[in-house]
């Protein structure tokens, strides 16, 4: 799936994916420029089921649930 965001200036981005056991099903980091983002996640190895998305910018933490259907 897509993740989309504002990144206010450049720098590195960490995402992660959690289960709804505390569990992390991916990680990612990329370096990215200032300005609309749009990063694909491929989680081929998810079953079905509630997750969160952790976004780390610039050291703030974002989250977001989602559902694998």
């Amino acid at each position: 799936f897509k993740v989309r965001f504002n990144m206010y200036q450049a720098g590195p981005v960490s995402m992660s994916v959690v289960d709804a056991t505390g569990r992390q099903v991916h990680q990612q980091a990329e370096e990215l420029t200032s300005g609309p983002q749009e990063v694909k996640l491929t989680l081929p190895e998810v079953s079905s089921g509630f997750y969160f998305l952790k976004l780390e910018i610039d050291g703030n933490t974002y989250s977001e649930r989602f559902v694998v259907q």
